[in-house]
């Protein structure tokens, strides 16, 4: 038929249409807690550029929002994702902005670059700064490493760095108020001009609370009752623990612990009277909280009162020196172990305290008159 085309069959070249790894790439991007301009989004649009420049497909894209420091690389679900792939050899190039996407561990990075040379996946940093390193070289090898390990001590350095700063605010006087702070009070201002008040409406539940903490005996039996009456009278929900809780936090008399998270047992000391004490040093009066409660001795005795009643423990045996005898002792009436603290001999609740010369004198004494009377 004229004017018609004859159509060969299409022949089937099984090799021209084969999937060929070499020609995909995937990318990997990780949250960056340090720069907003290192974010997610922007991480893999500079994975995508490379890609084109260098004429890869991408055969997938992965991310995660975990930390490196925190989680190991197959504890993060997208880089598990990314493993199983490269494993099943859908690419051989795999794209990240800069290594630390990867990890911030030498360990983990040596594993993942393990990984990839076993499965014969090149990596490639789409960060202009980082692309040298990329030879395959010894020396490329060891910058590497280098540059690992500071990555790996960042974070730390970070936390370091913030650590200092809020030990500076908190030395300084400034009580940090976060979104939760104490119950009776009432927040003003932002940020570094936050500031507490007593809150009109519950300030006064708070008074009533140690009114009747200092009124009782303070035992379990008396926390319940007390418990039981607050919530009557306020209509509230409160619990025994949270009376205890609010017992124990200083910022009620416009003071907080020098380290923070401090429990107030640790606090407690004996005065030369051997009457026990708030360690007053420990303390710093707070310039942006106005005290509920004007009378630091008026809580303090309270306090005090409860520990004394309800016993307490703030000997960190980590702390305590060891001595001849330090395994041996116990007391008679808790039955707990004895330690030495302060050149003193005190169980963990503080049922007596003695000095070190006059226990290792008497133990002295005994021991030569049992070995006299058996000679």
């Amino acid at each position: 038929m004229k004017g018609a085309i004859k159509k060969r069959p299409m022949e089937k070249n099984s090799e021209l249409y084969k999937y060929n790894p070499n020609h995909y790439c995937a990318i990997y991007a990780r949250r960056s807690i340090l720069n907003n301009k290192d974010n997610i989004e922007n991480q893999l649009q500079s994975c995508r550029n490379k890609a084109k420049e260098l004429n890869l497909i991408i055969s997938g894209e992965y991310f995660d929002h975990e930390s490196a420091t925190r989680f190991e690389p197959l504890h993060r679900p997208g880089f598990k994702k990314l493993v199983y792939d490269l494993k099943n050899n859908k690419f051989k190039h795999l794209i990240v902005f800069k290594r630390d996407r990867l990890a911030r561990k030498t360990i983990h990075f040596k594993e993942i670059k393990y990984l990839c040379n076993q499965n014969n996946v090149k990596l490639i940093y789409a960060a202009s700064n980082e692309t040298f390193l990329d030879d395959g070289s010894d020396l490329a090898s060891l910058m590497e490493n280098i540059l690992i390990s500071f990555s790996e001590l960042e974070p730390e350095n970070i936390k370091l760095r913030t650590k200092d700063g809020i030990d500076r605010k908190r030395a300084s006087g400034t009580y940090s108020i976060s979104a939760k702070y104490p119950k009776g009070y009432l927040k003003l201002g932002k940020g570094k001009h936050a500031k507490l008040i007593p809150k009109d409406e519950s300030a006064p539940i708070i008074l009533y609370i140690f009114d009747s903490l200092s009124r009782s005996n303070l035992t379990k039996a008396d926390f319940k009752n007390i418990t039981k009456d607050i919530n009557t009278k306020y209509n509230l929900k409160f619990t025994p623990s949270t009376l205890k809780y609010i017992l124990k936090t200083p910022i009620y008399t416009g003071y907080y612990t020098k380290i923070a998270k401090t429990p107030i047992e640790n606090l407690l000391i004996y005065d030369n009277e051997n009457n026990l004490r708030i360690d007053e040093s420990k303390l710093i009066k707070a310039n942006n909280v106005t005290p509920i409660i004007k009378d630091f001795k008026y809580w303090e005795n309270i306090v005090t009162k409860y520990f004394y009643v309800n016993g307490f423990s703030n000997i960190n045996p980590l702390n305590s020196s060891s001595c001849l005898f330090s395994n041996l002792l116990y007391c008679k009436k808790c039955s707990s172990k004895v330690y030495l603290i302060n050149n003193n001999f005190q169980c963990v609740n503080h049922c007596f305290s003695i000095k070190k010369e006059t226990v290792l004198n008497i133990l002295l004494s005994s021991v030569i008159s049992d070995l006299l009377s058996h000679k």
